[in-house]
């Protein structure tokens, strides 16, 4: 899902894995992005 409310205004070019609090149980997920900007 959050690829593709992302990708109409930028790339995702790289995934950086999923790791999950141990205290919290709040999911992380990392992700770089190349974003479209018009000059």
């Amino acid at each position: 899902a959050l690829r593709d409310s992302i990708e109409p205004h930028a790339h995702v070019v790289g995934w950086n894995g999923e790791s999950t609090d141990p205290d919290t149980g709040h999911r992380r997920y990392g992700f770089d992005v190349e974003w479209h900007v018009h000059r």
